[in-house]
């Protein structure tokens, strides 16, 4: 409304000098309240560029239920369901075997293991990395292996002056020299960390509380990789994959005249099916990179790879078939692991399925002329990928964070560690 001048005490003049008012009240609170806006605005979007957003991790049931998944099912126990943080999602040794009367127990009751991560600890717990593999440094491989854990309450350190404070210490047994331990503190738990088949170690056989291994009956799980599932299926066209490969089984290997005579397997396999050997034990060569790579080879010319392992010992599967999971070539397994219990059916071949190296050949070769038959094997592996070698690891030291926070649970010792490191862990071949 405009306000014309009119007589001066005018009823008229007195309603438009309201009515002025009130609009520049109004105008003025609407700038007002623009102005706030924009501001806030722009600060949103400065934070919403810095601040990163919290890492999330799984939901106490989500993960309590993939621990009750390998609890009670004991088929393709390597596949991890939920992805690899998140850690840990073995709580528990998973098989059992004869020699469990070396320990005081061989399986923890995981009944309101939950409470464990909803309760607030406030106490820290410290772990200490005694020794390691000679490949690894703690900078780059135990620095930040906590920073996955559900629980988040531990930290790790390879300082040896911290001994006498630490709740658990992880001694790498290979690399163990002296025969007198350590003073062992009341209620310290020491780890027998192994990741190489078994050999007789003959000390400090009643020091230790836990086992941390490969073995699926070991304290702390520690495989070499696991699996997970894609969340997308691969839509690629493996027959067409299937029809460029030229060549039938690769071998590569630099560990000649193994224990678990696998090179008289494989000259026994030749004997009715090509096998091109390439590495320190063959006559042929592979680069790290380029077309002729060892990786490369498998992806395009050979359809089959023999994931054979230099020991047949009770749950020792390693790096060999899981690489070949990232490769679009088959695996053919030979080793000590019950296979079927670890490994997703279908996307594998077994030797132990086989009577004798000639039947295994009849059956490379009906795969090497069905390329129907080979493309399924092939579309099933692609459906899962492979962990970072130290993602495991992570998971092991996280599984170790939990079980000192609650001693009373998972307290353990062991009577006789080389005894249920070694018996009845390795066995001969007779499959040839």
């Amino acid at each position: 409304m405009t306000c014309l001048p009119k007589l001066p005490g005018s009823v008229h003049e007195c309603r438009c000098q309201m009515v002025c008012r009130r609009n520049k009240r109004l105008l003025f609170c609407t700038s007002a309240v623009l102005f706030v806006l924009f501001i806030w605005s722009t600060l949103t979007n400065v934070f919403r560029v810095n601040v990163k957003p919290p890492r999330r991790l799984a939901s106490v049931s989500r993960m309590v239920s993939s621990i009750s998944r390998f609890e009670n099912n004991k088929s393709s126990l390597l596949v991890w369901p939920n992805g690899e943080s998140n850690h840990p999602y073995f709580l528990s040794p998973i098989l059992q075997f004869p020699n469990d009367n070396f320990r005081q127990k061989s399986r923890y009751n995981l009944t309101g293991v939950e409470n464990i991560f909803t309760q607030n600890k406030t106490e820290e717990k410290l772990i200490i990395i005694y020794n390691m593999p000679s490949w690894h440094t703690f900078e780059t491989r135990y620095k930040d292996s906590l920073k996955n854990c559900r629980l988040q309450n531990c930290r790790l350190s390879g300082d040896h002056k911290l001994l006498p404070q630490a709740d658990a210490v992880v001694f790498y047994v290979l690399s163990i020299t002296d025969d007198k331990p350590p003073p062992k503190p009341a209620n310290q738990m020491w780890i027998f960390f192994a990741h190489e088949a078994p050999w007789d170690f003959n000390r400090w056989n009643d020091r230790f509380n836990w086992t941390m291994t490969f073995r699926y009956d070991s304290d702390i799980v520690c495989p070499y990789f696991v699996l997970l599932p894609k969340p997308a299926a691969d839509v690629r066209d493996f027959r067409a994959i299937t029809e460029r490969k030229t060549k039938p089984v690769m071998w590569l290997v630099s560990h000649c005249n193994a224990r678990s005579k696998r090179d008289d397997y494989v000259k026994k396999l030749q004997q009715y099916i090509s096998v091109d050997i390439y590495g320190g034990c063959g006559p042929h060569k592979c680069e790290n990179s380029g077309p002729n790579s060892c990786n490369n080879l498998q992806q395009t010319t050979y359809k089959f790879y023999l994931a054979f392992e230099n020991s047949l010992c009770r749950g020792y599967l390693t790096e060999k078939v899981f690489r070949s999971y990232s490769l679009d070539i088959i695996p053919v397994v030979r080793g000590g692991a019950s296979y079927a219990n670890l490994l997703p059916k279908g996307t594998y071949i077994d030797t132990a399925d086989f009577s004798s190296p000639e039947k295994l050949a009849d059956h490379l070769k009906y795969l090497d002329s069905n390329h129907t038959a080979y493309a399924e094997i092939l579309r099933r592996k692609s459906q899962y990928g492979i962990t970072d070698p130290k993602s495991t690891l992570d998971s092991s030291l996280c599984d170790i964070c939990v079980k000192i926070h609650d001693l009373e649970r998972f307290g353990n010792t062991y009577h006789d560690v080389n005894k249920w490191w070694n018996t009845d862990s390795c066995y001969s071949a007779t499959d040839f």
